[in-house]
């Protein structure tokens, strides 16, 4: 059994890469992909809110399981 104090790590693997322009004067959209390490779960994004909400999601998940106090 882990003591109780001993610390939980969680790890992610993020890529982000520009998506080549259908035209010359738009922006380069940008994509993303981010893996849970210890889970193997991963997803697909497109902005960087959207990876701050799976991170977010994911940490809410490992509080619940672990009786840790939840993100604010």
């Amino acid at each position: 059994m882990e003591a109780a104090s001993e610390r939980h790590v969680v790890s992610f693997l993020i890529r982000f890469w520009l998506e080549p322009r259908e035209l010359a004067d738009e922006s380069a959209p940008l994509r993303g992909y981010i893996r849970h390490l210890q889970t193997g779960e991963e997803d697909y994004i497109s902005s960087p809110e959207m990876l701050l909400e799976y991170i977010h999601h994911q940490l809410e998940k490992i509080s619940a399981a672990e009786g840790c106090t939840p993100l604010a």
